[in-house]
This record gives structure tokens, C-alpha cells and sequence, in this order.
């Protein structure tokens, strides 16, 4: 399922990042933002994606974890 949502969002990937640094310190609600920037009602703000997870295999538990909490609170309580 993860490797799904990670190709479903990966033609916005880079919009949604650079929405996130943009306006994270700005607004108090990034999620309709990001939702708007990714075209689904989810994203994901953290800079890995499925490869770039699996080209550091000494940290991949920590960095998964990293990628998994950086979906929105809506999809994390779907995973």
C-alpha cells in the first residue's frame, strides 16, 4: 500500500515539498495546502520517496518511519 500512495503522488511530489518549506512556518494549516499542491485528499511533505528510501539501507527504519509520519494525519489513520 505504501509503495501505491507513493506512485500515486509522485507527479506532485516535488509542488507539495516546495509548498511545505514555503509555508511551513507561515500557516497555522499546511493540510489544505498540501492537499490542493498533491491533488488528493492526503500528502506526504517528507523528502524521501520509495528509492531515495532504499539508497540508505543503514537507516531505512528510521527514514521509513520518517516517510510514514510525514503523511497527513488523515491518511496515517487509514495506515
Amino acid at each position: 500500500m505504501l509503495r501505491r500512495l507513493d506512485c500515486v503522488l509522485e507527479p506532485t511530489k516535488e509542488e507539495v515539498l516546495a509548498a511545505y518549506h514555503h509555508y511551513k512556518d507561515k500557516l497555522d494549516n499546511l493540510a489544505p495546502l498540501l492537499c490542493k499542491k498533491s491533488g488528493f485528499a492526503f500528502y506526504n511533505s517528507c523528502p524521501y520517496d520509495f528509492d531515495k528510501l532504499l539508497d540508505d539501507p543503514k537507516q531505512l527504519a528510521a527514514n521509513l518511519k520518517l516517510y510514514i509520519n510525514s503523511f497527513s494525519g488523515n491518511m496515517r489513520e487509514v495506515l
